[in-house]
């Protein structure tokens, strides 16, 4: 009886010989012996070779993985996978794979890099298209259905979340910059990049050096310091800060459990304020769904800063976000159109608002009359805007509601109800006593109804500022997270005592009815935003009385901000009480 040694020996001289039928069977009566063998992963490995060339895919996939299961990470057995995989048309499953096979021991990395581009050009139904003012970035070659997977990747280079040593620390001291960004992250493994990893560096786009723009002198600054003490490679501070830079507009931060990430392809999204896609994180890679229909050729887009409260904010504030954080200004379609968030009251006493165009100029849509900067309330814009910035978000006492209250009519009465400052405010409150009704687990119906009032008000304010339709999860989330964890005894007619009220919880009806199928296909059946979103509706559809015989549309039977004093004092009434039962604090 030959020994598991002999069998593999012959088994490689059959191979040798190109008779791989008989290599086959000598490799499997190797790994079918019950002797004991130190290398049994070499055998499956160089089984699944013979199995590759004879296209017998399956057959050498399951070789490859049983290697992988007696040798984790071996370089050979990942490729063979990948070419397995290949031949199975699984060319996302490929992808990752032979991302994984860059750089491994005995894998020649130009010829997994040839093999990687050809599989990521199957992979995916993307492109990447070299623009004037974005630089290089990925465009759909056919085009996108709402719900569909644009990429999922794993990142191509990553870098620790922890602080990073002292002595970058000092050098980011000295210059101002914050030592714990992305772009300050990967200097510590900008020395041992792969020339697999190096590529992908030098593949991302770069915003444009501006040296009249601090910031940018900054980061060169910097960026020679670093070189000379001999943290980076390279002497040119120059090309260091290049690098710093592109990493600062391109990496994502909170990829791979909290470490930062480059990534081939998902590193060239372009960031848009009505972005076609979203992306999640799951089991160490980025995913992009498809958040609306794309057409052949779109720029492929999601929103650096989140989907939501940023995207309800104005051009203007967008723009200021954007430029601090990522030393780029916005150019997409809602940043250079009419900035319909930053709608304020007409100052010629008509019941219009107006709207700054990219000129200066404020036009009313009533009385279509024109004014300048220095005939609008910009003042007062720009005090509500810091008071907002500076709001706690975590804090649920007395002092915040009455903060909050201040602010929201302050702001309707100087800059209007379509203003994103309003907006926000709206959506704040609403939350505010949401939260309060889930903490308390009462059933305080003045809170219940202040809840749903100012969440109808923001709704309202996304539809007539347009920015349901350039974010519809926007709105899919609100209505979803509205009143999903209401007490449930609270179903009942006495919570909307109002015809205005009913009418809200029946265009909610409505708005959910749109947003289920839109939540269900980008988030998921069993994500927990589809999950709350399916049970308000629920509650809605079979426990809530019928609403009145009137128009679904709310918008013109809500209370106004300063209609709803009666509310508030009934709130604040109240405050006494919860606050002694210990349900709010002062």
């Amino acid at each position: 009886m030959p020994t598991i040694q002999e069998l593999k020996d012959e088994g490689n001289a059959a191979f040798k010989k190109g008779d791989l039928d008989d290599a086959i069977r000598l490799y499997s009566n190797a790994v079918e012996s019950e002797e004991s063998f130190d290398s049994k992963h070499l055998i499956f490995g160089n089984r699944a070779e013979c199995l590759i060339r004879k296209e017998r895919w399956s057959e050498a996939l399951g070789d490859c993985e049983q290697a992988l299961l007696l040798k984790p990470k071996w370089g050979k057995a990942l490729w063979r996978k990948s070419l397995s995989l290949m031949g199975l048309g699984e060319f996302q499953s490929a992808y990752d794979v032979l991302q994984e096979c860059m750089g491994c021991e005995g894998i020649e990395e130009e010829v997994v890099m040839e093999k990687f581009l050809e599989c990521s050009d199957k992979a995916w139904d993307v492109s990447v298209k070299n623009f004037a003012l974005l630089g290089r970035s990925l465009v759909s070659k056919n085009g996108f259905h709402t719900g569909d997977n644009v990429l999922s990747e794993f990142p191509a280079i990553t870098w620790p979340s922890t602080d990073p040593p002292q002595d970058v620390i000092d050098v980011c001291k000295k210059h101002g910059l914050p030592h714990n960004s992305g772009a300050i992250g990967i200097i510590s493994v900008l020395k041992d990049l792969s020339k697999y990893q190096k590529t992908v560096l030098d593949d991302l786009s770069s915003p444009e050096v501006d040296f009249s723009n601090p910031h940018t002198i900054q980061w060169i600054n910097a960026a020679c310091d670093f070189a000379k003490a001999g943290l980076v490679a390279g002497e040119d501070p120059y090309a260091t800060a290049k690098i710093l830079l592109s990493v600062k507009t391109n990496a994502h931060q909170t990829a791979c459990e909290g470490r930062g990430g480059i990534f081939r392809l998902a590193s060239k999204f372009a960031h848009s304020c009505s972005p076609n896609t979203i992306y999640q994180f799951k089991d160490g890679k980025v995913r992009f769904t498809a958040c609306r229909l794309s057409s052949s050729g779109e720029m492929q887009s999601f929103s650096y800063r989140g989907e939501f409260d940023f995207l309800a904010k104005s051009a203007a504030s967008r723009r200021a976000e954007l430029y601090s954080k990522f030393l780029f200004n916005c150019k997409c379609s809602r940043c250079i159109e009419p900035d319909y968030l930053r709608a304020i009251t007409c100052p010629g006493g008509c019941s219009g608002k107006c709207v700054r165009t990219d000129d200066g100029i404020w036009n009313c849509n009533t009385c279509k009359r024109e004014f300048l900067d220095s005939n609008m309330p910009l003042a007062t814009e720009t005090k509500l805007e810091a008071s907002l910035a500076e709001l706690d978000n975590n804090s649920h006492s007395t002092k915040k509601y009455s903060l909050l209250k201040d602010l929201l009519l302050e702001a309707y009465e100087s800059l209007g109800p379509d203003h994103w400052v309003t907006g926000s405010l709206y959506k704040r409150l609403s939350t505010f006593f949401r939260t309060y009704l889930i903490r308390a687990k009462t059933e305080n119906k003045v809170a219940a109804q202040l809840t749903m009032a100012f969440g109808a008000h923001y709704l309202r304010f996304l539809s007539r500022t347009k920015t349901h339709t350039a974010t519809p999860l926007l709105v899919g989330h609100f209505c979803s997270t509205l009143v999903s964890n209401f007490p449930s005894s609270m179903d009942d007619e006495a919570l909307y005592q109002t015809d205005k009220l009913m009418t809200f919880v029946d265009a909610t009806k409505s708005l959910l009815l749109f947003s289920i199928p839109l939540l269900r296909s980008v988030y998921g059946e069993e994500d927990s935003v589809t999950a709350a979103a399916l049970g308000v509706w629920k509650r809605f559809d079979t426990k809530l009385p019928s609403p009145p015989n009137h128009p679904r549309d709310p918008h013109n039977l809500l209370p106004e901000p300063p209609a709803l004093v009666g509310l508030f004092a009934q709130w604040e009434a109240e405050v006494v009480n919860l606050v002694s039962r210990g349900e709010l604090t002062s």
